[in-house]
Parts: C-alpha cells; structure tokens; sequence
C-alpha cells in the first residue's frame, strides 16, 4: 500500500471518529473512548484499536483507574501537537516523557542517586531504574495501591529484576531463599495495613528516589546514618543502641568510613556475608551498627533458632579473642553443635544497650552479673557468679588455678600416651616379628579344662563398664571436638545436643552405680582382712590389684622380649598392665564423676565452693575423659583382643575362666603359687555354654570396632581442631 492510500484511509477514518464524537458530545454516547481531554480521543483513534493497526495500543479501561487517569495523554506527551512533529510518521516518535515536570522532588532526588548515574551507561536498559522503569508508563498507581508496581511488597520483584539471583546491576544481587525480608515480630512495629505487606519495603531502607550505594555518605545505609533509618520502624532499638559501647564506637570522632567500606562488602547484602566493615587506615576495627548485626536481605527474625546459632558467628567477627574462648566453654561448643537453649552472647551482654564488663549498667558487671545468670540458672547461690564465661586456660596471670590444673592434665596425658605408645608400637612389632617368623604354623589352640579367673560379680560389672564407657564416649566426644566437621552429625543421630546429654547422664548414672558396687564388693572382701588385721599383708601381696616393686621388674622383663634380649615373661595373678588399667578405671570414675556432677549441678555445688570451681570442673572433666577414651580404645583394646596372640578378643571378662595350658603359660607364677598352696582343684570349672560364647564375641568384637571408631574420629577431632 503507497503511503498516499495510507493518509487517505486515516483521512476517513479520522472524519468517521470525529462524526462519532460530535454524537457524543450531542447526549447519545456509542462508546466512552477514554479519559483527559478531547484531544485525547484523537490519540484513542489509533491507540484504542480502532485505528492504525502497528499504533502501540492502550488498555482504557486499566488506564482510567491509574493515578495518570485524569491526566491525559497530552498531560505526559506533551509534543504531540508540535507542529514539526509528524506523529503519524514511525521515525518521528514522541520524545519520552519528562515525569519531572509535576514530581519535580522525586526528579531531583532521583538525580542524585545511583540509578540516575547508571543512566545511559550500559547497553541493557533492563539494568536501569528509570521513572518508568519503576512505576510503569500507563498502569502507573500509587505506592499504597497492592497493585502498584512500587508498593512493599511488589518492590521485591521490581527491584529483583536488577537485583535478583540472576543479576548484579549494583554490583551486589539479593539472595532468592529465604525471603528478602521476613515478617518482623518487633511488637513496637505496628503491622502494615494490608496483612500480605512486607515489614519493611526495599524504599523504606534505601529511600524512593534518592538511592545511594551504603559505600556512599549520602546513603540512608551509610554506617554512620543508619541507626536513625532503622529508627523509623525500631525506635525501642534504637534508642537502646544509642548511648550502648558500640554506638559510642561508632560515632568516635575521626573514624574513616568510606575506606573501612571500600574493599569490605556492604554489611547485610550477601546471603553469606557475616562481616560488616573492615578497617580504617590506622588499622581501628569498624565498630558494629544495625546492619552490621542485622543482614537486610534474607536476615532471620531475631527470636529465631536461626538467628541465635548465628549470633556467635557475628559476634565472633570482631570479639575474636573472647570468641576464642566462648567456643572452649560448654555454651560454646553446645552453640556451635546448634543447641538454642544455651547461652549465646546477648543472652549475658544484652542486644542493644550493650555496655563495656566496668560500666556498673553493664548485664555482666561484677552487680549484674548474678542477676544475669540467674535468667537460666534460676536459684544460683552468689558464689556462682565467680564463674569466669571466657576463661582462658593459658592465661596464667589472669587464671593461675586453671593454667596449673590445665597443665597438670596435659602432663598427665602426655605421659601415660607416650609411655604405652611406646609400649603398644613395641608390643605390635614383636607380635608382627613372631607372626612372620612363625608363619607356617598354625596359631596354638589352647586345651585342657577350664579355670576360673573372675567371679560372676566382676563378669557384670564388667558388662556395664563396657555399656556405660561407650555410651559416654559416644556422647561426648562430639561435645569435646564441637568444631569438627563430624561432630554436629554424630550428634544429629542422637537426637541433637540435648537428646544426647540425657543419654550422657544416663551413662553416668550407670557408671556410679558399677562403682559403687564395686565399693561395696571390696568392702565385703576387705572388711574380714581389717577385722583379722591382715588388712595390710593383704593389699601388698601377690593376689592384690595394689602395684609392687615387682612390678617395676616386670615391666623391664617385658621391654627386653620386646626387643629380642629376653625370654617372654610370665606373671601373677594381675599384670602390669592389668593393675594400670584397674587404677586408671578407678581414678577416671572418681574425677570424670566428681567433676562431671559439679557440671551437671554447678548452682548446688556452688552453695559450697567458688563459681570458678565450674572452669576447673569442665578442664578436668574433659581432658581426663580424653584420656580414658585414648587409652582404653588405644591402649586396652590392643593388650586384651587386638594383639595377635588375643585377636579377635580375650573373651575371658565374658566367661570367668581360661584353659588350664593358657592360664600355666601366662600366669606360671600364680600358678606354681596355687599349686604349692593346694588351690588348684577349688579352680577348676566347667566349660561355658557355647551359644553364650558366641554370643559374647559378637557383643566384644561389636564393642571394639564401636570403640576404634570413636577414637578415629577423635584423632581426626584433634588434629583437625587442635590449636
């Protein structure tokens, strides 16, 4: 069609419409063709369907109900009746409107804003925010419209078109999951009109128009400015934040924001980011403001589990010293395995009006102090507050009593681990040496009738030895190395951190309770010594668990058939190693126990001796633990059932008695005693029943790869964690 045709047609159709006009206006209306003014209804000919069909087409209806509805079109294309510009033409289209002319605050503010610099300076218009850009061209509404494209809640995917998973136009993108803002549950902050609103709006933090980067003074995020804009939804917060030991950081005077903040993300942006600023030039940590603490986008409520597991992470960024020793404490390292009971930083220090440990307003001043440990450790005796929260095992100027109790266990533990280290590595070798030497024989069964050994009182106490022993180690290992990568699943198989030190009480109970019993079986043994006075004769000789000088002979026997410069030794009734064990087990229940229930009761115990008694409890507790699992997973597993002359276990704790060929190799001298005292016959006893054999080394062999299982994650726990 020539462009002549074209003019003809839009010539008729243009008289045609007119006509339709003037039989409006006359009082018999066909069709209302739009709102503004009549010009308008010129612009409808082409714009309302009716006319050229490639004229950009306008939806009357959804216009009429816009804020623009009573404008016009000539109220925004304001050169549409320029002469010189022939509309109709498709290269000589209207200029854009200029929105400045009636919003000319909002045009100035914008003007001065990070959008506007980014105007015209990238190929994608997508990744500007202009007037339309925002509010739309002929669907602009209000911002309290639910409708309007710039109301709270639709913000979110206006700016998210930008500033979305998928895109960095600002240089920083908003996190997708979870929500960009979460419903507050701040009572101060009246809920918005509309109950699908969003409790705060991206304008609401970053202002409508004037948007800067936080990097910028003139942003509303700008560290130093950003407590009063928070203060527009939280003025209780803010008013508690201000006058609180990091405001008054804040505000020092000579701080240089803008370098702290130019190679440090802004605070709160990324769904990962747990820093706020960095630096000044003279090396001065940035003190926290509210987004520092507070991420913007995709923050969790503040009373949420979330948010406090996260606490210790955002304190920990600057308080590191005092993180260092939070994480040692069980508050600590329960935290860290992501219980929401414990104490978290606020929980002492409060969470706005937080004040340095001397000011007497303090939560954790020496007058506060009980007061605030009293909120989970209700009844706490005064003495209790004497505990010291960020103790620090290595100070010794600071915690004399704790260096030297710290010091005391690792001495204990380097010792006993480097001497039957030596022993086991030792031990293995000559094992390995007989078993290549002999490695064409078959391994000796021993045979002849059986002989007892243990009593059916110490085979049960044993039992529950083995159960309560692995129950605590299970239980608490993962407490102990809380750092390590393993820890929080252990703990989630249990149940959690709660669930497993229930377990771990119940394990102590059972503990106390073999010790006990076994208490009382000495004393049902030893009571007749001490009335006959043989009581001394009896814990000195031969049948006695008490070390003796022959003891120090053996032990030097053993070491030279270690190294091939002596016979294999035989032994009395308990070996070396025997009684080792049997001390070891016994010092361990007294101090694991004794320190473990101050632990478990620290406000009853605390009635009685300091609150610092709870330090030294925790250490002692710990490292003696420590040294219990090493040992007899390490030590007592290899000499009782890993060794090759054992393996896969001495099943004699099971069934009370040895053949008579095995118990005359190992224990020669207890038996040529037993001979010259005739005791021999009263020894003999019949063989145990073999489904409870079998049973029992399934249950041994159970135990022990249950037990080399901790003490491999404990070794990695130590080596990976260990500073």
């Amino acid at each position: 069609m020539t462009r002549g045709a074209t003019y003809l047609r839009l010539g008729a159709a243009l008289s045609l419409l007119a006509g339709s006009a003037a039989t409006i206006r006359a009082g018999e209306p066909e069709y209302d063709r739009g709102p503004g003014t009549d010009r308008d209804e010129d612009c409808l000919v082409c714009h309302a369907g009716v006319g050229e069909e490639d004229a950009p087409k306008l939806d009357v209806d959804l216009y009429r109900a816009t804020a623009h509805g009573k404008e016009g079109c000539i109220g925004c294309h304001v050169d549409v009746e320029d002469p010189s510009i022939r509309h109709e033409e498709p290269d000589e289209d209207l200029a854009a409107p200029d929105c400045g002319r009636c919003h000319s605050t909002a045009a100035e503010a914008y003007a001065t804003s990070v959008h506007a610099d980014r105007h015209g300076k990238t190929d994608h218009a997508e990744d500007t925010a202009t007037c339309v850009g925002c509010h739309g061209n002929h669907d602009v509404r209000s911002a309290d419209d639910p409708r309007s494209r710039v109301n709270g809640v639709a913000q979110i995917k206006s700016c998210g078109r930008c500033h979305g998973e998928d895109r960095r136009a600002a240089g920083h993108r908003l996190p997708g999951e979870p929500p960009l803002v979460e419903t507050t549950v701040d009572p101060d902050v009246p809920p918005k009109a509309n109950p699908d609103a969003t409790a705060a709006a991206c304008s609401d933090c970053h202002d409508s128009h004037a948007a800067q980067t936080s990097t910028s003074a003139d942003s509303q995020l700008f560290p130093a400015r950003v407590t009063e804009t928070c203060r527009g939804c939280h003025d209780r917060q803010a008013d508690a934040f201000v006058g609180s030991a990091h405001d008054e950081a804040a505000r020092r005077d000579g701080f240089d924001w803008a370098h702290a903040l130019a190679d440090s993300p802004s605070p709160g942006h990324g769904p990962d980011d747990h820093r706020g600023p960095d630096k000044d030039l003279d090396g001065s940590q940035a003190p926290p403001v509210c987004t520092t603490c507070h991420r913007m986008h995709g923050g969790a409520v503040p009373t949420s589990a979330r948010f406090r597991a996260d606490l210790i992470h955002e304190c920990g960024t600057c308080h590191e010293a005092l993180m260092s020793t939070y994480v040692e404490s069980y508050h600590g390292k329960a935290s860290l395995l992501g219980a929401d009971s414990v104490a978290k930083c606020s929980d002492c220090h409060g969470f706005h009006a937080i004040l340095g440990p001397d000011d007497p307003e303090s939560e954790v001043s020496e007058a506060n102090k009980l007061k605030t440990c009293q909120k989970c450790h209700e009844g706490a005796p005064e003495n209790f507050a004497g505990f010291w929260a960020h103790a620090d095992h290595k100070d010794r100027e600071k915690y004399p009593a704790l260096y030297w109790i710290y010091l005391f266990m690792t001495t204990l533990l380097v010792s006993v681990f480097s001497f039957f280290g030596l022993h086991t590595l030792l031990w293995a070798i000559r094992e390995g040496v007989d078993a290549i030497r002999y490695r064409g024989q078959p391994r000796h069964i021993f045979k002849g009738p059986r002989v007892s050994r243990f009593s059916k009182l110490d085979r049960i106490l044993h039992f529950f030895v083995i159960i309560s022993f692995l129950g605590l180690a299970a239980t608490g290992a993962p407490l102990k190395f809380a750092q390590a990568s393993w820890a929080s699943t252990v703990l989630g198989l249990m149940g959690g951190v709660e669930m497993a030190g229930l377990l771990h009480r119940i394990f102590a109970v059972i503990t106390f309770g073999y010790f006990f019993a076994h208490i009382g079986q000495l004393i049902y043994h030893l009571g007749p010594e001490l009335m006959r006075g043989r009581l001394f004769r009896t814990l000195l000789g031969p049948d006695s668990l008490v070390p003796r000088l022959s003891d120090i002979t053996d032990v030097i026997k053993h070491f030279a058939w270690f190294v091939g410069l002596g016979k294999k030794p035989t032994w009395e009734r308990w070996t070396y190693w025997e009684k080792f064990d049997y001390w070891a087990v016994f010092w361990g229940v007294a101090i694991i126990g004794s320190s473990g229930l101050i632990l478990w009761f620290p406000e009853f115990f605390t009635y009685l001796l300091p609150g610092w008694v709870i330090n030294i409890a925790l250490v002692v507790h710990s490292d003696e633990a420590l040294l219990a699992i090493g040992f007899i997973f390490g030590v007592h597993f290899f000499n009782s059932h890993l060794r090759r002359s054992k393996f896969p276990m001495d099943e004699v704790i099971f069934t009370g008695s040895v053949p008579e060929e095995e118990y005359r190799e190992e224990r020669g001298r207890e038996w040529a005693r037993m001979e010259d005292e005739n005791r021999v016959e009263g020894r003999y006893v019949e063989d145990p029943n073999p489904i409870f054999r079998t049973s029992m080394r399934v249950f041994g062999v159970s135990a022990w790869l249950f037990g080399l299982i901790i003490l491999a994650l404990i070794i990695h726990g130590f080596v990976t964690t260990h500073h």
